[in-house]
């Protein structure tokens, strides 16, 4: 339910909105060669097209005039041979253009972005001498036994812009790539001895077996990296994924073995747990020292961080999954959602996390998220709209799916899911679904388009994955393709559990509970009049994950309306109030009483102006006051009371029965101990007359007739 404050001048209205159904497939398509194929990474260009990395074992359906469109390994002897990158149409029934990236032994695409010109940045790592590189990278040899890379593609796919190695003598790939707003590439992953770090990062010592690192490139790739860093402890630590924080600085998440990963003083969890933990950090976007945050996060078993999202209003959330040694030990919140980690349960079991943006003091929320059997993992998050985040990956059995949405059913042997959560994590998902076949599958990626589509991406071994009419490609190659589909988000608008008021003249503060498009406009109904205004809000500003938006009351006529807010892109209400009644900037209410009335009769008192007195009246706010004429208070409640509407006068009808005669008092006002009265009015009753004495009214013709029956009663008066 919704709940609204009035707060000084301002009236906030929190507009609650039920999420996505998650019900309908919008498409779906297979897209791969023989063998294995796998999606690792999605976004969409500027025109709305969706493009996908990743990495296959051949036959890849490459389009003509694509920078390669060659299979490259002969051998998968080290994994998928060659990375890919596509372009799709956004209903998925074209395949737009499709390159090879690779050379002879192997590689794979980890991650992808798309710079301010469009052109498609993809990262990963090779075991190739030949990996195709650029003649003015600043490396164009293979340094050890594997290295990372970085590769630029035109937008079409038709050139290879620029690429390098990047790595040290060892085994080093690089795991996740962002960019700034002047294109320069930040890069993380893992590495072993000798990775070209720089003098004024925050680390410069290898630290032990493999450590993460952190690396900055110009986009050119023809520089050394401008600032590069270690992370890590004494022995295994992997960095998975980094994103910008809401400050400008870098978060990056990852797991560790080693009892000595570097922590900050007020973080969460400065102990490592055991085995494998998960860790997240905050570092300063020039990769220099100390770090702005650090912490681990785990419990006695393996623990893994796979996913983070920096939300708009600063918090963190991770994403991962948690296995047990007998006890469940993985740190959940008091009124999660899921705070057990059952014995004869998964094995695995996906975790989401929310951090504060330093990192630092108690979890602002954690749960478990998974089935009844089966591995589940997390491996994706995204922010969603209106107080909800996404989130996808791999199910087992049991999967808490909701009622309605598109598959309801645990198919085969491991499937992917995706799920939309409140913020909060203290509830069970808003909407959840399964999507699979008879095999297994599993979700790498999980982007929103700007219409609000939600598109998913992995790999699938089910022949009868489900595929659209229109798809692409409709036919599994064996033995493992990859996928793409999208859901089509349709929403429930909830309304105000209590109707909010505001006087005219003042502003009117209205609280959306999450972030909204840029595309909304605002419609004010007029209850009374049945036409609408369509106003401009003074200003919008997203704060603590809610939008904040301002109107200027002003332009409204007093009386009764319903705000919505709607998407004017995709013709959507978002949200919508309950009644909000604009009332004049001063109120001055009245009491329409009858002077006198006979003692046992029906008494009618009207509220002026009844059309803002009714919702404070019926919920007790304010209150009709008899007393009588030693000013002591009598017990009477309306034998009628007024149906809801949009009357001037607002009348509650008494009954007078058991009323001394005498003068009462009947007074409005406030139901509190300061007991404000608004007005008052006096009441007479008289006493009560027998029926059987009350003479029929005067009429001369009647009075006649009257007086001509007495005379012929006998005995009758004369």
């Amino acid at each position: 339910f919704g709940i609204s404050l009035l707060m000084g001048s301002f009236l906030l209205v929190a507009i609650p909105v039920q999420g996505a159904e998650l019900s309908t497939l919008g498409a779906s398509t297979f897209l791969g060669g023989t063998g294995k194929n796998l999606i690792t990474s999605m976004t969409f260009d500027a025109s709305g097209n969706v493009v996908v990395a990743g990495h296959t074992d051949g036959n890849f359906p490459s389009t003509a005039g694509a920078y390669d469109v060659t299979y490259n390994g002969p051998n998968p002897t080290y994994g998928y041979s060659d990375g890919f990158v596509a372009k799709l149409s956004p209903d998925l029934s074209k395949l737009l253009s499709a390159t090879y990236l690779g050379g002879s032994q192997g590689e794979v695409i980890n991650a992808m972005a798309i710079d301010t010109t469009g052109n498609v940045i993809v990262v990963g790592s090779t075991f190739s001498k030949n990996f195709p590189v650029s003649a003015t990278a600043f490396d164009t040899s293979l340094n050890g036994y594997e290295d990372g890379f970085v590769s630029i593609l035109s937008a079409d796919l038709k050139q290879l812009i620029a690429s390098t190695y990047v790595g040290g003598d060892e085994f080093d790939a690089v795991q996740s790539i962002t960019r700034d707003s002047l294109n320069n590439i930040f890069i993380a992953g893992r590495a072993e001895s000798n990775f070209p770090v720089t003098v004024a990062a925050y680390d410069t010592s290898y630290n032990g077996d493999t450590d993460g690192f952190i690396a900055k490139l110009s986009s050119t790739l023809t520089n050394p990296p401008a600032v590069a860093t270690y992370v890590g402890g004494n022995y295994y630590d992997i960095i998975n994924q980094i994103v910008f924080s809401q400050d400008g600085q870098l978060y990056a998440v990852g797991n560790t073995m080693s009892n000595n990963f570097p922590t900050t003083a007020n973080a969460f969890d400065k102990n490592y747990n055991g085995n494998e933990d998960g860790f997240v950090l905050k570092i300063h976007v020039n990769l220099s020292g100390p770090l702005l945050g650090g912490t681990y996060l785990g419990g006695e078993g393996n623990d893994r961080i796979r996913t983070i999202l920096a939300a708009s209003d600063g918090a963190v959330f991770v994403g991962g999954d948690s296995s047990m040694t007998g006890v469940s030990t993985f740190p959940t919140t008091p009124g999660s959602y899921d705070q057990i980690h059952k014995i004869d349960g998964p094995a695995y079991k996906g975790f989401i996390t929310k951090f504060n943006s330093t990192l630092s003091g108690s979890l602002l929320a954690s749960t478990y998220l998974g089935g009844s059997s089966g591995n589940h993992e997390i491996t994706t998050l995204v922010q969603g709209p209106l107080g909800t985040i996404y989130v996808a990956g791999k199910a087992g059995a049991g999967f808490p799916v909701t009622s309605g949405s598109y598959d309801t059913s645990f198919n085969g042997d491991e499937e992917t899911f995706i799920a939309q959560m409140k913020t909060t994590l203290t509830e069970a998902p808003i909407a959840a679904t399964y999507l699979g076949g008879s095999l297994s599958e599993g979700i790498t990626t999980i982007a929103s388009d700007s219409s609000g589509k939600l598109y998913v991406a992995g790999s699938t071994q089910s022949y009868n994955f489900p595929i659209t009419q229109n798809a692409y490609d409709k036919i599994l190659n064996p033995d493992s393709d990859a996928f793409v589909a999208y859901f089509s988000t349709d929403f429930k608008v909830l309304p105000l559990s209590n109707p909010p008021e505001v006087k005219k003249g003042s502003n009117l503060q209205v609280i959306a509970s999450g972030i909204l498009p840029d595309s909304f406009i605002s419609s004010f109904l007029n209850l009374q009049t049945n036409t609408t205004v369509t106003l401009s809000p003074l200003t919008i500003a997203e704060k603590n994950g809610y939008t904040l938006i301002l109107y200027d009351t002003n332009t409204l006529l007093a009386g009764s309306y319903k705000l919505k807010i709607e998407d004017q892109v995709n013709n959507e209400v978002l949200a919508e109030s309950d009644v909000i009644q604009v009332v004049p900037e001063n109120i001055v209410y009245k009491l329409n009483v009858p002077k006198t009335a006979v003692g046992g009769d029906d008494v009618v008192i009207k509220v002026y102006p009844g059309l803002y007195a009714y919702d404070k009246l019926i919920s007790g706010e304010y209150a009709l006051v008899w007393k009588n004429n030693l000013g002591n208070s009598i017990a009477l409640t309306p034998k009628v009371w007024p149906t809801k509407g949009f009357t001037l006068l607002l009348p509650f009808t008494y009954n007078t029965a058991g009323l001394a005669a005498g003068t009462y008092t009947i007074e409005l006002k406030e139901n509190t101990k300061l007991g404000n009265i608004f007005t008052s009015a006096t009441l007479t009753i008289t006493k009560e007359i027998s029926k059987s004495r009350i003479l029929p009214a005067y009429n001369p013709k009647t009075y006649q007739r009257y007086q001509q029956s007495l005379k012929n009663t006998p005995g009758g008066v004369r």
